[in-house]
């Protein structure tokens, strides 16, 4: 646990609470400088669940409740500097409480030490309730109201907006992904302090459905973009 990490985990996704259905998105980031083979794989896990047993404590926390795509995960392979997004539906079960859900994700060394350990280099994990809601509940993330970001126009066809106020020098990075994940646009800027008002060309993006992400350190947001 004292070593540095190979990799960075952003994660992010779409949830439709009347469905229980979602996307999760996760891009692992390689912090090394050699290639980075391992496997990356999502756990939805519940806390506060009361089961009596037996022995022990009644309240379970933590509870592996799906493992997506599988328990042994997907092989990815990230070049020095590189990085690589995986996404996968999911499901949250009528029996589940979503408010108690997380999504867990890892990168873990596929190879087996002589101890039956499999190293993991990183992990993270976002509550279902951090994802941007869709269907009838669609809104974006809660952020505070100073720093509130506001993607306009949306349908939009060559360009669209992005407004939002941070605070004078704060980095921020807008990006753009298709419906597989790729990342197809990226915008990385400071912000003036003042009331930002960042154009995004996309007219060499093919008309459709994306989802946008912007990240900072003081707000942090993703959605869905429509380009005709």
């Amino acid at each position: 646990m004292n070593q540095p990490a190979q990799a960075t985990i952003r994660m992010w996704g779409f949830y439709n609470r009347s469905t229980g259905a979602g996307t999760i998105y996760a891009r692992y980031i390689n912090e090394t400088e050699n290639l980075l083979n391992g496997n990356v794989l999502f756990i939805i896990t519940e806390d506060s669940i009361f089961y009596t047993t037996p022995r022990g404590d009644p309240i379970h926390n933590h509870v592996a409740r799906d493992y997506i795509p599988n328990f042994t995960g997907s092989p990815v392979s990230i070049a020095r500097g590189d990085s690589v997004t995986a996404s996968y539906p999911f499901t949250i079960s009528s029996s589940w409480n979503d408010k108690r859900c997380e999504i867990v994700t890892f990168i873990q060394n596929p190879t087996m030490t002589n101890d039956s350990i499999k190293q993991i280099w990183q992990g993270a994990k976002i509550k279902v309730y951090q994802l941007t809601f869709s269907g009838v509940e669609e809104q974006n993330q809660k952020i505070a109201p100073l720093t509130k970001i506001i993607v306009a126009p949306n349908p939009c066809v060559n360009e669209t907006r992005f407004a939002f106020n941070l605070p004078k020098g704060t980095r921020y990075k807008i990006n753009i992904f298709d419906l597989s994940g790729r990342e197809v646009k990226t915008l990385n800027d400071i912000a003036t302090g003042k009331n930002d008002r960042v154009n995004l060309g996309l007219n060499d993006i093919n008309s459709g459905i994306y989802f946008y992400r912007f990240e900072s350190s003081v707000a942090n947001t993703s959605g869905k973009i429509i380009i005709k």
